[in-house]
């Protein structure tokens, strides 16, 4: 396990978990840069507070500004020293949604102690493809990674939609994986979902032997697939053929 700088880790060169997510829902989709959202600014803020509490007002500075891009956010940012201006009310949000983590004894358990922001990199067993993930915090002693997400709804039936959705088992084989290459035993990856609004709820979720075996073999298909792109210099796009629709309500 690495502790580096996050610059660092996203600047090498490897197939981290975004990337085969996005691959997965088809392969043209998996080196397009993603765009900054307010909602992944605030996630990224959460995790600080969350996760690096000492680093939070070194990263970040609160404004009463509520309108982005206007020439006082500019002169703001311009005397900001080099932190990230967050509006006042997302800062707050953040804040409690931190209390509210650490006030939950599973995650308090989970978090105490942990290893934050820790780095791995690897080459896939079967297709040598060089790999990478970085967990938001690891604990060697209960042989447990987390991952914090940020939720509308963190209800077990509400978060379970997310999962599938947004791939969070390819995430959760991809890291097992990495951390395993790294020599780190690991026991479960725990997702820890918060949600945004008061009373910030929160979640814990892992998966079962079972489920965590389906994920593992499309993790395995999906990796195979990603190397045979990687060699053609291929990556198609959907169907070019007129098809027809299925829907799930009919």
């Amino acid at each position: 396990m690495l502790t580096i700088p996050a610059e660092e880790y996203f600047s090498r060169p490897a197939l981290n978990a975004s990337t085969l997510k996005a691959f997965a829902k088809v392969p043209a989709l998996a080196h397009v840069a993603r765009e900054e959202t307010a909602a992944m600014t605030l996630g990224s803020l959460v995790h600080c507070a969350i996760l690096e509490p000492e680093e939070l007002n070194a990263r970040y500075l609160p404004t009463d500004l509520d309108r982005r891009g206007t020439k006082a956010w500019a002169e703001a940012e311009a005397n900001a020293a080099g932190r990230e201006l967050v509006k006042l009310a997302d800062w707050d949000t953040a804040l409690r949604m931190r209390d509210s983590v650490w006030a939950n004894p599973a995650a308090a358990e989970l978090l105490t102690g942990a290893l934050t922001e820790q780095s791995v990199f690897w080459d896939d067993a079967d297709t040598g493809l060089p790999c990478k993930a970085r967990a938001d915090a690891v604990n060697p002693r209960l042989s447990v990674l987390v991952d914090v997400k940020t939720a509308v709804d963190a209800s077990p039936r509400e978060f379970a939609r997310s999962f599938a959705k947004f791939g969070y088992g390819l995430q959760d084989t991809h890291y097992r994986q990495g951390f395993a290459a790294a020599g780190m035993a690991v026991d479960t990856m725990v997702f820890l979902a918060v949600e945004k609004s008061a009373p910030f709820l929160v979640g814990l979720y892992e998966l079962n032997a079972d489920q965590l075996a389906v994920y593992t073999e499309r993790h395995q298909m999906l990796v195979a697939r990603y190397a045979e792109c990687v060699k053609a210099g291929e990556w198609p796009g959907y169907d070019q053929a007129i098809q027809t629709l299925e829907l799930p309500w009919i």
